[in-house]
Formats: C-alpha cells, sequence, structure tokens
C-alpha cells in the first residue's frame, strides 16, 4: 500500500488496516448490528406480553474509512467500481475477520475528497453478511420410496400372471396356503421372542431391554391383524380379486411392522380428546425383522414355477417395506449406513436373481419385477451415499501411550470444547472401558 508516514501519523496506532475485495483501505470506524429476531404480541385486556423467537439474526455492518497516499484518488477510484459491481465481495476486517458481503440495499457507500485533506480520502458503507445459498440436495429418499412402490406394484403383476381366473386350478391354490403357511410360520416364530434379529439391532441402537420388550410389544400388536387375514387366504374367494386379495395379505404383515417406524401423527382433536403421539419404533428392529422373514420366504430352484412365482412375490413385497423401515434409521456413523447398504443390496440382490430364473416360465411379469429390483438398488445405492457423505465415521486412534480416556477426549476434540464430553463418552461406551480413570492402551475406537 502507498501511504504517507506523515498523514498517517495524525491518527497514531488507532488506524489498522482492512481490505473491501483486494482494494486495501484504513479503517477508522466500525459498528455492526446482530442478535435475535424477537417479536412481542399483545392481547386485549391482558397486560402480559408474548414473545416469539423466530432465530438469529444478523445485521448491518457500518464501516468509515480512509484511503491514504500519493495515488488516493486511484484508490478511490478502484474503490467505487468495487461499488459499483454486484458482488458478493470479500471484506478483510480487521476485528470481524474475513467475510463475504454484500451492499445493504438502502444505503449508499460515500467517498468523500475534500480540498483540505490533501492524499486522504474518506468513504463510508454498510453491508449485510453473505451467505452462499445452498442448493438443496436431491430428493434421494422419495426416489427410493417410488422405487419401493414399483417393487410392489411389480410382485403385484406377477400373481395376477399366476393367479389370473383362467390359471386358477386346485395346485395354484394349494400353493398359496402353502406360502401362506410358511410365511405364517416365518412371522410367528420371529414375533414369539425376542430373537436373534431384535436382539442385534437393540445392541445397534443402544437401546434399553425394556425399550426392546416395548417395541417387540408394538410390533406384534401391529403385525396381529394382518397375520390373522394372511392365516385366512385360503378362504377368500377365487374370482378376479384374488390375486390382488392374496398380495394385500403377503404386504400386510411387513407394511404393519415397516409403519410402526413411522406412526401416523394423530389429528389435533380425536375422539374421546385422546391426543397421544405413538412412540416410533427403532428401524433397525423392524427392517431387521422383516428382513428376517423375507429370508425365509424361499423356495427350491427344482420347485414348480407357480410356487416359486407366488413365493417370489411375497418376499419381494417384504424385501420392499423392509428397506422402506431401513430409511427411518437415524444411522450413527458412515460404517454403520455402508453395513446397512451392504445387506439391503444383497437381499434385493438375491431376489433379482430368482426373478431372473423365473423369466423362463413368466417373461414379462419375471422381467418387469427383475427391472423393479434393479432399480430400487440402484435408488438405495444413491440415497445410502447422500446419508453416509453426511455422517461422522467411526475411527480408530492410538495413542502413543496409555493415557485416560478423558486425555485422549481432550486431545480429540481439539479446539472445540463443548466436544470433550460427548468424545469422552463415546470412548467408554464403544470400547467398553470399565475404568475410565485408568490408563488405557490403544487402540480405541471413537466416532469423529
Amino acid at each position: 500500500m502507498s501511504a504517507s508516514i506523515d498523514v498517517i501519523g495524525l491518527w497514531g496506532d488507532y488506524l489498522f488496516e482492512g481490505s473491501l475485495a483486494g482494494v486495501p483501505f484504513w479503517l477508522v470506524d466500525s459498528d455492526d448490528e446482530g442478535g435475535r429476531r424477537v417479536l412481542r404480541f399483545l392481547f386485549p385486556g391482558q397486560d402480559i406480553a408474548v414473545y416469539q423467537d423466530l432465530g438469529q439474526i444478523d445485521g448491518e455492518i457500518v464501516i468509515a474509512g480512509l484511503l491514504i497516499g500519493d495515488d488516493y484518488t486511484d484508490q478511490a477510484d478502484q474503490l467505487r467500481t468495487v461499488f459499483r459491481s454486484p458482488g458478493p465481495w470479500t471484506l478483510v476486517h480487521p476485528w470481524l475477520g474475513e467475510m463475504l458481503v454484500v451492499q445493504a440495499g438502502d444505503k449508499l457507500p460515500k467517498i468523500a475528497l475534500k480540498s483540505e485533506e490533501l492524499r486522504v480520502a474518506r468513504f463510508s458503507a454498510s453491508f449485510f453478511p453473505y451467505s452462499p445459498p445452498v442448493p438443496p440436495a436431491p430428493d434421494t429418499l422419495q426416489d427410493l420410496l417410488s422405487s419401493l412402490d414399483d417393487v410392489r406394484d411389480a410382485a403385484g403383476g406377477l400373481l395376477d400372471a399366476v393367479l389370473a381366473p383362467a390359471a386358477l386350478t386346485v395346485a395354484a391354490i394349494g400353493v398359496v396356503d402353502g406360502v401362506a403357511g410358511t410365511a405364517i410360520g416365518a412371522w410367528n416364530g420371529l414375533l414369539a421372542v425376542v430373537g436373534a434379529p431384535i436382539a442385534v439391532s437393540a445392541a445397534l441402537a443402544g437401546t434399553t431391554a425394556a425399550a426392546v420388550a416395548s417395541a417387540n410389544a408394538l410390533v406384534q400388536t401391529a403385525a396381529a391383524a394382518p397375520l390373522a387375514v394372511l392365516a385366512a387366504v385360503g378362504d377368500l374367494a377365487f374370482d378376479v380379486t384374488y390375486a390382488g386379495s392374496v398380495a394385500a395379505a403377503f404386504g400386510g404383515v411387513s407394511a404393519a411392522i415397516a409403519g410402526t417406524s413411522t406412526p401416523e401423527i394423530p389429528a389435533a382433536v380425536a375422539p374421546g380428546g385422546a391426543t397421544a403421539t405413538p412412540a416410533a419404533v427403532d428401524g433397525r428392529i423392524t427392517a431387521n425383522l422383516i428382513l428376517g422373514a423375507a429370508a425365509a420366504l424361499t423356495t427350491a430352484s427344482a420347485a414348480p414355477a407357480t410356487q416359486r412365482a407366488v413365493t417370489l412375490a411375497a418376499q419381494a413385497l417384504a424385501l420392499a417395506d423392509a428397506v422402506s423401515a431401513a430409511s427411518d434409521i437415524p444411522f450413527e456413523s458412515q460404517q454403520e449406513a455402508a453395513t446397512w447398504q451392504q445387506n439391503l443390496t444383497a437381499a434385493l440382490s438375491g431376489t433379482a436373481t430368482q426373478a431372473a430364473l423365473l423369466a423362463a416360465s413368466q417373461a414379462t411379469a419375471a422381467g418387469t419385477l427383475w427391472r423393479s429390483l434393479v432399480a430400487a438398488q440402484s435408488a438405495l445405492a444413491a440415497d445410502m451415499t447422500a446419508a453416509i457423505g453426511r455422517l461422522p465415521a467411526v475411527i480408530t486412534f492410538t495413542a502413543p501411550g496409555p493415557a485416560p480416556v478423558w486425555l485422549i477426549a481432550q486431545y480429540l476434540a481439539g479446539d472445540t470444547p463443548s466436544r470433550v464430553v460427548p468424545v469422552y463418552l463415546d470412548l467408554v461406551a464403544r470400547n467398553g472401558i470399565v475404568n475410565p480413570g485408568a490408563p488405557v492402551p490403544g487402540p480405541l475406537e471413537v466416532l469423529l
């Protein structure tokens, strides 16, 4: 910067250097506003005001500065050019630091040149802090849910093809009864006790035994009515709606269980004044349960085509609900989300392979189901990739030597004191440390 020591000396040590869009200046005065957007409400006949906090607000930054030097008029021209440009500009402020700003629309900048102040130009300007707009994230979840609806429709189409009125034989009806019996056995076996799928998912979720028992009871209640419908599938009328009724019966149990992860919010005014919101079940529990039942719905490749088609449709309906339930999981880490993606993709891929093998006898319906399952895998990959990108990762940390967990947590938290306690608790829980006060050896897993 070209400047005159004599002129600068007039202000002594009170001048601080800054810049706007690369144009340097000396800051003389600065004011900025910031606070909360609070609305005050007054009501007739009441002396007490009500306040509503609408969040934080960053107000104007008002600066007054000097341009000093033999080339002060050239500096003024450069600054004038900046003010005429659309912005945003980079403001380097001696106290506020570096930030992006835009001009305050109702206050134009001023540049003053005076005959009694040669080699000095004064200016003043008002700015608003500028945050670049964040593009909306792609709606990958909606694409996934839409692809799952396609899987359900394709499974129903496969049942339509093999259970059409013209194809309804005693053998076909017996196949439906047999698959229904297998499905009932699978569901009852999984719902009877807090079995392996639920226990594993509960451990992942970090829930207590009481919470698991409560969730299991809620899942059983949700599945009870669909199971009764499934048990009565053999009593359905054999007409043009038979295939649709079978699809509804097969998909009813998994749909009811998946629905417990996102229970409907009751109306504000419900009959009898009941407005309690039902508790949601962790998606890990429901998704694991449905995946277990879907895995049990398998048929040997040598089985008749009708049996393989009905079983495949029932399995596809269950898998669609399993993926839907998994989409409600609040994943903790990148590793957990990646594991779920791998398991769900493997299940969809296996069912797609069965659909491809069935194409020899049901080319159109099986081909449609195969395409919908492959599309669901792609939609799942896109949605999980977006989720994984927003999640922290579990890393393995090895200290130079044994150290107390609290000291390790302080080191890993870095310059963010608010993260020390969460990191400490995660280290203790994730690594099963019994005595956090004693020095522990590495390596240690931690969520960062």
